[in-house]
């Protein structure tokens, strides 16, 4: 019986991390939003980290819609901002914003209508004729954007977005799909590799239709990438999707389509049967998941990369060097026109600076990843804490034993800090200190049930043994 007594621990401790493993193998949605809030904890405990110098943000903030008018611009101020960026010696410009739409173009629709006239009319003068030509095409906005793109001595990427839900594009004619698909082409991955003829059906994210760039815009330039960003099932953007496919074809982002421009490194990709096997820009190797996506590995909070108000660059009021041979990335920041995004260090983040953190980890080689080795060393630590401390509580008082919960609870949060700022490694911190916690409890709970059980007992036998 006593042996039997000695032994109700170890097989409490062994429930508890039968428990834990099913637990961590399927995977319960409310653990792993905890699991993906200790990620943000450790970001925080970490703190910041120096980004990379050739990373600038060129802002379209509140002081430049003050100075340059109320958003959105005429075309013809970015073809300016593209013309000061590459004057300056910009290496990359990056638009985190999308011409989707043909620029107004009233002084262009009044020349037509004058040129339509004087046909009508029947009235033959070249040099007239030859000067509306040369009005319309300084007043074509659009043209004038594509000409400073097509002159830029930067390489420019334009960012263009999917659509998610088959109900935003339901409307979009085959024709016109052919078009925004054609426009999209310098976001394609051109360096793909499938392991077996299973692996051209591997689980990737599928995407809708994309809104691409007009045409005249995107002729100009052969990068493109999109700036679609999906966040976890509680809204923070810890992932970048660095593949998304639409119609067979295998697309890139923004941010690394920006940066293979900056390394003039090629893309490529390895596909296999269960999803993506490798992503390399040149001889850098990007860790994903099998989807594809990308741990962001976020330097710090809002403003960790230089912000340069656009005004100030359209009125030379910045140093030279200021963006020489630096990766620019445009767009907004002013509140009501910037897209808001949730991060594990702020709940209201510019998606202009997510995509310069994805791309400051690829130029300092420096990422954030679940190793190959993660699965067994999580399930093996949730074994460990709840053998060590079913073996050892039994043997130990109330404040040993509280200590020895509490100094291996405060040992593996420390352990897993220290992987995730000094090697960049992920390990699962739930699920090893869920175990901890129920072996703690219930053994400590046990044990006063059976103390008080003997005290019992003993009591009764000394009352009968005075009677």
């Amino acid at each position: 019986m006593k042996i039997i007594v000695k032994l109700y621990p170890v097989f409490i401790a062994l429930l508890a991390i039968s428990l834990g493993v099913f637990a961590y193998v399927s995977e319960i949605p409310f653990l792993d939003i905890m699991e993906l809030k200790t990620i943000d904890l450790r970001f925080k405990s970490r703190g910041s980290i120096e980004p990379d110098s050739n990373i600038v943000l060129a802002v379209i903030d509140e002081k430049s819609i003050a100075k340059e008018g109320k958003w959105i611009w005429p075309r013809s101020k970015i073809a300016d901002l593209v013309n000061k960026l590459s004057e300056k010696g910009a290496r990359v410009i990056a638009f985190d914003i999308g011409f989707l739409e043909p620029d107004e173009k009233r002084i262009v629709q009044v020349i037509n209508t004058i040129q339509s006239e004087v046909k009508r009319i029947d009235i033959h003068n070249k040099s007239f004729e030859q000067y509306l030509e040369n009005l319309k095409s300084k007043s074509d906005n659009d043209k004038l954007l594509a000409d400073a793109i097509l002159d830029s001595k930067a390489k420019v990427v334009l960012g263009y977005f999917f659509h998610m839900n088959p109900e935003e594009s339901k409307h979009f004619d085959k024709k016109t799909i052919r078009i925004h698909k054609k426009n999209i082409s310098g976001s394609k991955y051109k360096f793909v590799r499938y392991s077996s003829d299973n692996a051209y059906n591997a689980p990737l994210i599928e995407v809708n239709v994309p809104q691409s760039n007009i045409e005249v815009v995107s002729k100009a330039t052969k990068y493109s990438g999109y700036f679609n960003m999906i966040p976890d099932q509680d809204g923070v953007v810890r992932w970048m999707p660095a593949v998304l496919r639409f119609d067979d074809n295998l697309y890139a982002p923004l941010s690394l389509i920006a940066a293979g421009a900056y390394l003039d490194e090629p893309l490529s990709f390895k596909i296999a049967e269960y999803g993506v096997e490798k992503l390399q820009l040149g001889k850098t190797a990007i860790p994903t998941d099998g989807l594809g996506r990308v741990l962001i590995n976020y330097r710090g909070g809002e403003k960790t990369f230089p912000h340069i108000p656009v005004t100030d660059i359209l009125k030379g009021n910045i140093s030279e060097n200021a963006l020489k041979d630096k990766i620019v990335f445009v767009g907004a920041t002013a509140v009501g026109i910037y897209d808001l995004r949730v991060t594990p260090l702020e709940s209201i983040f510019p998606g202009l600076e997510i995509h310069a953190n994805f791309v400051d980890s690829i130029l300092s080689n420096d990422f954030l990843f679940y190793p190959a080795w993660a699965p067994l060393f999580d399930i093996t630590a949730i074994i460990v804490a709840g053998l060590l401390l079913g073996i050892a509580l039994p043997r130990t008082g109330v404040i040993p034993g509280a200590l020895s919960a509490l100094t291996l609870f405060t040992g593996y949060i420390l352990l897993c800090q220290y992987m995730f700022s000094e090697k960049g490694y992920i390990l699962n911190l739930v699920y090893p200190l869920l175990v901890t916690v129920l072996v703690y409890v219930s053994i400590t709970a046990y044990k006063y049930l059976v103390e008080a059980k003997q005290k019992r007992f003993v009591k009764n036998a000394f009352s009968t043994y005075l009677a």
